[in-house]
């Protein structure tokens, strides 16, 4: 009588164990510590639904999405929140598919789609220029992998330099024993020099290595 062979599928990573290969990952990246702890306690708060449903961060697609907005309005927070737990998981989405763990981040599309048009509905986007807080710039950045991105916002939160100023900052005008930059002659600004601190050196080296690399 032949033998019966039995094949045993891998475990799938508890949501868990998923967070922490997440902050382990943002750590690596830099992420500030006030972002992380935000992301952290607001993917703590997602992790709780999906389980919920006997799903994982693997498993989010777009119904699960619209369940999960459901879930959080049920929370009755504020339009910043929600939009505060989405950035989260849109960052562990970016994590999972760079871990090859799911194909693509389906939350980009989601939050245009929906998060949007809710943030109209309580009319909060009257189209008026704002300023952004702390915290939303934390989480921008915190959610931001490409390199060029996050060194660019960085320079931007960290200097209060204008965007024309920024696109004309060449390598040579970047001083990282001084932690100074020196900008071209502008007419609204007195002071060439700006200073940023070792966050913003950190991801201004990251990027220069990235540019030095050849091409595979």
């Amino acid at each position: 009588m032949a033998g019966v062979t039995i094949t045993m599928e891998p475990l799938k990573p508890s949501n868990g164990s998923l967070i922490e290969g997440f902050a382990e990952d943002a750590d690596l990246r830099g992420l500030m510590p006030g972002t992380l702890k935000s992301y952290r306690s607001n993917l703590n708060t997602l992790s709780t639904f999906l389980d919920s449903v006997g799903k994982g961060f693997p498993d989010v697609e777009q119904n699960t999405l619209r369940d999960m907005l459901r879930f959080v309005l049920a929370r009755k927070v504020r339009p910043k929140t929600v939009r505060a737990y989405f950035s989260a998981l849109s960052s562990m989405c970016d994590y999972l598919a760079y871990e090859g763990q799911i194909p693509a981040n389906p939350v980009p599309a989601f939050r245009k789609r929906y998060l949007r048009e809710y943030k109209k509905r309580r009319g909060e986007d009257d189209g008026a220029r704002r300023l952004l807080s702390l915290e939303e710039v934390r989480l921008l950045i915190g959610s931001t992998l490409d390199l060029r991105n996050r060194s660019m916002m960085l320079v931007l939160a960290k200097t209060g330099v204008r965007r024309e100023e920024l696109v004309a900052i060449n390598v040579d005008d970047v001083d990282f024993v001084a932690g100074s930059i020196r900008l071209k002659p502008h007419e609204k600004r007195t002071n060439n020099l700006v200073y940023f601190d070792d966050e913003c050196a950190h991801a201004l080296r990251s990027r220069l290595r990235a540019r030095l690399q050849p091409l595979q």
